[in-house]
């Protein structure tokens, strides 16, 4: 199971808070395991910087997801 999710802010001023969310969850043999990673970007309060932000921050989080869940799914191998 995989879920996801972004949000932008509007701070004060010409900011924006960008956050964006992963988790996956695996199950084998009635065992599980979950990883879950989020980052927080400050960017300008422009279409194309909140675009980059948010292109920057799923690229960030899917890296450090996958990463985690193939050594996940190899320890749930082991142990089932």
């Amino acid at each position: 199971m995989k879920s996801q999710a972004t949000s932008v802010e509007k701070l004060s001023g010409t900011n924006v808070i960008i956050r964006h969310h992963q988790t996956i969850r695996q199950s084998e043999n009635y065992q599980s395991a979950e990883v879950s990673y989020g980052v927080e970007l400050t960017v300008l309060d422009s279409d194309k910087s909140i675009a980059d932000g948010i292109e920057r921050a799923e690229d960030i989080v899917e890296v450090a997801v996958v990463s985690k869940a193939k050594e996940h799914r190899t320890l749930l191998q082991h142990l089932s």
